[in-house]
C-alpha cells in the first residue's frame, strides 16, 4: 500500500461499510433501524457510540500533562477530548459551507466530532509518559513468573494512536449478532482515527508513531480498513489532527497561566519572545528543538508574537475581570488559528482542505489533503514551546515520573500476564478481574505473544488511579 500516481478519496458507499454487517449495504442497514424509528445515519451512530463507551469515560482519569486527580479545575484527556471533538465539528462545519473541495470529498461534520472523541482512547495510565514505558517494556518483554531466564518476548512496542485502532476494532464489544470484535463503527469514521497509517517496521526508530499493531486481529482490521488502497489520511483525520494541535496548545497554555508558570503579558516584551525562542532552541521535546536561529523565520516569528501576545492577560490573581481577559484572549487566539483574517479581502484560512498531494509524514509517504499557513504552524510551534521550556522541563522531572510508571505498568503487566495464563489453564481465581476480557482470552490466537499484548491491554484500559490501586494492592500482597 504505497502511493502511486494519483489518488482521488473512495465512493461514499465504500467509505460507509461497516465491518460486521454481513455484506450488507450501508443504506440498507440504516433502512432497517429506520423501521424501528431510528432516523439517525452510521456516522451519528458512531459519533453515539463513542460517546457513551467506557473507554471514552476512563479519560477523565488519565493525565493530560498534570497527573490526574492532583487539580480538579487542570484539563484531563476527557475534556481535552471533548474539546477536540467540538472544535473538529466546527471546522467541518466551516469547510463544507465554504470550500469546494471539502464538498467533493463529503466531508462530514459529525464524523469529525467522532473523532475527536476517540483520538485519544489509547492513551495508558500516566499519559505520554507511560506510554513511553509501557513501549519501552513491550520492545523486550519477559516475565520471571512464565518465561525461562534471558527469554525475551519482542512484542512490537506500544503505541497510543495503535492502541485507539485496537480498542475501536478488537477491545470494544459490540451489539452485533453474532457477537464480534471491535466496535463495528463505518470504515470512515475508523480512518478518521489513523493519524499514522501505516504498522510498525522492524527497522523503524524509538519513538516512530504507527498506527496499527502486527499482531494478528490489529492486521486482519487494518487490512479491512485500507482494502488494498494507497496509504492516504482522511479529510476527517485531517481536521481532527489540526483541532488537537489548537486544542492543546491553547488550553494547556490557559492552566499554566492559572497555576503562575507562564507570564503571557511579560512575553509581549521582543527582547523577552527572542529569549524564549532562543531557549526553546536546547530545550528537549520542544518543536525548535535542534535548529539554529538562522534557520528561523523571524519575521514569521514576529508576526506571530504580535498576533499571539499583544492582547494577553496580566500576571494572573484569581479575579473575574482576569478571567473574562483570559477568556477572551484564549478566543482570539483561538479564532486566529481557524478563521481567516479577514475575510471579505480574501485572506487564506489558517487551515483548509486542499486536493490529494503526496507528502511525507514521520518519514513515510502519505496521501495527504490538508495545508496549513506558516503562520498558523509557527503559532502552534510557539504555545507548544511555551509549555516545554516553562512548565515541562522545569515543573516536572520527567526521568523520575518515566522510572515510577515503568515499576508500577511492569508490575502490572507481570500479573495480569500471569493470570491470564491461569486462567486458561482452568485456574478461576482471576475470574473476576478478567471479566470484561474473557471473551478475548478464549478466542486469542496461539503464540505468547497475543497474550502478552493482551495482558498490556488490560492495563493500558485503567486510569491513573487504578494502576496506581492494584501496583498498592500487590506490593501488600508480596509484603504479607
Amino acid at each position: 500500500m504505497s502511493p502511486s500516481a494519483g489518488f482521488r478519496l473512495p465512493d461514499l458507499r465504500w467509505l460507509r461499510t461497516r465491518r460486521h454487517d454481513g455484506g450488507r449495504e450501508p443504506a440498507e442497514v440504516e433502512n432497517e433501524h429506520q423501521v424501528r424509528g431510528d432516523a439517525r445515519k452510521l456516522e451519528e451512530k458512531d459519533r453515539d457510540k463513542l460517546l457513551y463507551s467506557p473507554y471514552l469515560r476512563r479519560l477523565g482519569g488519565v493525565s493530560q500533562v498534570v497527573p490526574s486527580g492532583l487539580e480538579q479545575r487542570m484539563h484531563n484527556r476527557l475534556t481535552h477530548s471533548l474539546e477536540v471533538s467540538q472544535l473538529a465539528r466546527r471546522i467541518a462545519e466551516g469547510e463544507c459551507e465554504k470550500n469546494e473541495v471539502a464538498r467533493d470529498m463529503h466531508v462530514h461534520s459529525q464524523v469529525a466530532e467522532a473523532a475527536g472523541l476517540a483520538h485519544d482512547l489509547g492513551h495508558p495510565p500516566f499519559g505520554h509518559v507511560g506510554e513511553g514505558a509501557l513501549d519501552d517494556l513491550m520492545r523486550s518483554y519477559s516475565n520471571p513468573r512464565i518465561d525461562k531466564r534471558d527469554e525475551l518476548h519482542f512484542i512490537g512496542g506500544f503505541e497510543g494512536n495503535a492502541q485507539t485502532f485496537r480498542i475501536l476494532t478488537v477491545l470494544a464489544v459490540p451489539n452485533t449478532d453474532p457477537p464480534a470484535r471491535g466496535m463495528n463503527i463505518t470504515r470512515r469514521t475508523l480512518l478518521s482515527v489513523v493519524k499514522y497509517p501505516w504498522k510498525r517496521d522492524a527497522g523503524d526508530p524509538v519513538g516512530q508513531k504507527f498506527g496499527a499493531y502486527r499482531q494478528k486481529w490489529d492486521e486482519e482490521a487494518f487490512e479491512w480498513a485500507y482494502d488494498d488502497h494507497p496509504v492516504f489520511r482522511s479529510p476527517e483525520c485531517e481536521i481532527m489532527d489540526y483541532a488537537d494541535d489548537v486544542v492543546y496548545s491553547i488550553l494547556d497554555i490557559c492552566d499554566f497561566y492559572r497555576q503562575g508558570l507562564i507570564d503571557l503579558e511579560g512575553m509581549y516584551d521582543e527582547a523577552k519572545f527572542k529569549e524564549f525562542i532562543m531557549k526553546s532552541l536546547v530545550t528537549p521535546h520542544s518543536p525548535f528543538e535542534g535548529a539554529g536561529s538562522s534557520d528561523l523565520d523571524w519575521d514569521i516569528l514576529e508576526s506571530v508574537r504580535v498576533r499571539l501576545l499583544s492582547h494577553a492577560p496580566a500576571a494572573y490573581d484569581g479575579s473575574s475581570s482576569i478571567e473574562k481577559s483570559l477568556g477572551r484572549w484564549t478566543t482570539a487566539v483561538m479564532d486566529d488559528l481557524t478563521l481567516p483574517e479577514n475575510q471579505e479581502l480574501g485572506s487564506p484560512r489558517p487551515f483548509q482542505l486542499v486536493e490529494y498531494h503526496e507528502s511525507k509524514l514521520q518519514g513515510k509517504d502519505v496521501w495527504r489533503c490538508s495545508k496549513i499557513t506558516p503562520v498558523a504552524e509557527e503559532s502552534l510551534k510557539v504555545l507548544k514551546a511555551m509549555t516545554w521550556v516553562y512548565v515541562i522541563n522545569v515543573a516536572f522531572d520527567l526521568a523520575v515520573m518515566k522510572r515510577s510508571a515503568e515499576t508500577i505498568l511492569r508490575r502490572l503487566v507481570w500479573y495480569f500476564d500471569w493470570s491470564i495464563q491461569e486462567f486458561k489453564l482452568g485456574y478461576r481465581q482471576h475470574k473476576n478481574i478478567l471479566a470484561p476480557y474473557i471473551h478475548l482470552i478464549n478466542e486469542l490466537p496461539d503464540g505468547r505473544e497475543e497474550q502478552i499484548r493482551l495482558a498490556a491491554d488490560i492495563v493500558a484500559s485503567m486510569t491513573d488511579q487504578e494502576a496506581m490501586h492494584y501496583y498498592n494492592v500487590l506490593q501488600l500482597e508480596s509484603f504479607a
